[in-house]
C-alpha cells in the first residue's frame, strides 16, 4: 500500500493521463486507429535527448563546464547569476527538464561550498524559471516544443521568427532577478578536478548533434533512423542508462495522445471544444496549465486549433506560475527540500516568483500575438 501511495505521489500527472485515456476507450473503442493517435516522433526525440543527456551527465560533462567557468565569479551576484545562466542557456539543446535534473543538485552544493545557502532557495526558483524560457525559442527547450514542431510540422527557426521578442524581454527580466542579489564576496567555488572521458564524450555529443537534427530535419522517417543509431549505439557505450530514463514521462505523453485523439472522434465534443478554443488558445492554454500542468492542456488544445503562434506562446509561457504548472516545478521542488526541509518556505517563494514572472510575461506573448499576426 505505502509503494501505491508513494507512486501516486510520484507521477499525478502520469494517472490522470491513464485514466482519461480509459475513460475515453468506452466512447471510443480501441482500434487499429489508435496507432495514428500516437507522435512517434516527439517520443522517439524526447527518449534520445533523454538518454544522451544522462551519458553526457554520468562523465561529468555539465559540471566539468560549469567549474571552469564559476573562478570567474567573484560576488554573489555573479556566482547566483552564473549558476542561474549555465542551465538556461543549454536547455536550450538539452529541454528543460534535463537542465535543471542536472543543475539544481550542482547549484546546491556549490552554494554551500561557498557558504551561501542562504541563496539556495531563491537560485533553485531562478534556475527553473531560467530553463522554462529555452521554450520561447528553441525546439528543443522543452518536450512540449517538440510535440508541437512535429505535430504543426514547424521549420526549426520558427521560435527565433517569431517569439524572440518574448525570449529577450523573459532574459532581461531573468537578469534583473539575479541583480537584485545582495552583494558578498565569493571565497570557494567547487575547483575538484574531474577526469574527461574523451572517447565518450564524442560520441556522445555525435549522437546529441543527430538526435537534434531530427527535430530540425523535417525528412520524412528521418526520425527513425536517428532513433535506432541512437538507441543501438547506447546499448554499446552504456546499457546501465536505460534504467535511469524517466519513462513515465514517455507514458504520459502517449496516454493524452489516445485521450486527445479519442476526444476529436467524438463529434459533439469535439464540436463544442473547437468553439471554445478557437481564438482564445493563449490565455486558455496558460490558464488550463495552472491546474491540470503543461503536458495535458497543450497536447488537448494543440488538437483543436490551427493558430499556431498562441498556442506555441501559451504552451512556453504557461509552464510559469503555481507548482502544478510544470513537472519541472515539482522536481525543483523535490531535489530542494532534500537539501532544506521546509516545502511550504518553496511554495511561498517559488508562487511569489513564477506568479509574477507569469504576468509579465502574459503581457510581452500578448502584444508578440498582436505584432506578429
Amino acid at each position: 500500500m505505502k509503494a501505491v501511495l508513494k507512486f501516486i505521489k510520484k507521477e499525478p500527472i502520469l494517472i490522470l493521463a491513464v485514466i482519461l485515456a480509459v475513460i475515453s476507450c468506452f466512447f471510443v473503442p480501441p482500434s487499429k486507429e489508435y496507432i495514428s493517435y500516437i507522435n512517434f516522433k516527439t517520443l522517439t526525440s524526447i527518449f534520445s535527448l533523454m538518454i544522451i543527456i544522462k551519458g553526457l551527465s554520468k562523465i561529468n560533462t555539465f559540471r566539468i563546464i560549469a567549474t571552469k567557468i564559476l573562478p570567474y565569479t567573484k560576488s554573489s551576484r555573479g556566482l547566483i547569476t552564473v549558476l542561474v545562466f549555465i542551465p538556461t542557456i543549454l536547455a536550450l539543446f538539452i529541454t528543460n527538464d534535463v537542465a535543471v535534473l542536472t543543475f539544481v543538485p550542482f547549484a546546491l552544493i556549490v552554494l554551500n561550498m561557498c557558504d551561501m545557502s542562504h541563496l539556495a532557495l531563491k537560485t533553485v526558483v531562478l534556475i527553473s524559471i531560467g530553463c522554462n524560457l529555452g521554450g520561447l525559442i528553441s525546439p528543443m527547450g522543452n518536450s512540449q516544443n517538440l510535440y508541437l514542431f512535429s505535430y504543426y510540422d514547424l521549420p526549426s527557426t520558427f521560435l527565433i521568427q517569431n517569439a524572440y521578442a518574448c525570449f529577450i524581454v523573459g532574459v532581461v527580466i531573468l537578469f534583473v532577478c539575479c541583480m537584485l542579489t545582495k552583494k558578498q564576496p565569493v571565497v570557494t567555488f567547487d575547483a575538484k578536478k574531474r577526469e574527461v572521458k574523451k572517447f565518450r564524450l564524442g560520441v556522445y555529443l555525435a549522437l546529441l548533434v543527430l538526435a537534434i537534427s531530427a527535430v530540425v530535419l523535417r525528412i520524412k522517417n528521418y526520425y527513425i533512423i536517428t532513433f535506432a543509431i541512437v538507441a543501438v549505439t547506447m546499448l554499446f557505450m552504456d546499457r546501465s542508462l536505460y534504467k535511469n530514463i524517466n519513462y513515465s514521462i514517455l507514458f504520459t505523453f502517449t496516454a493524452f495522445f489516445i485521450f486527445s485523439g479519442n476526444v476529436k472522434n467524438i463529434e459533439s465534443i469535439a464540436v463544442l471544444l473547437s468553439k471554445i478554443i478557437n481564438g482564445n488558445e493563449f490565455f486558455l492554454l496558460i490558464g488550463l496549465t495552472q491546474f491540470i500542468s503543461n503536458t495535458p492542456a497543450v497536447i488537448i488544445i494543440s488538437q483543436f486549433s490551427s493558430n499556431i503562434l498562441p498556442v506555441v506562446l501559451g504552451a512556453n509561457i504557461g509552464k510559469n506560475g503555481t507548482i502544478l504548472a510544470s513537472l519541472t516545478g515539482v522536481v525543483v521542488m523535490r531535489l530542494y527540500t532534500s537539501f532544506d526541509d521546509r516545502p511550504l518556505r518553496f511554495l511561498g517563494v517559488f508562487t511569489l516568483y513564477g506568479l509574477i514572472f507569469l504576468a509579465l510575461m502574459t503581457g510581452v506573448g500578448f502584444l508578440n500575438i498582436l505584432l506578429m499576426t
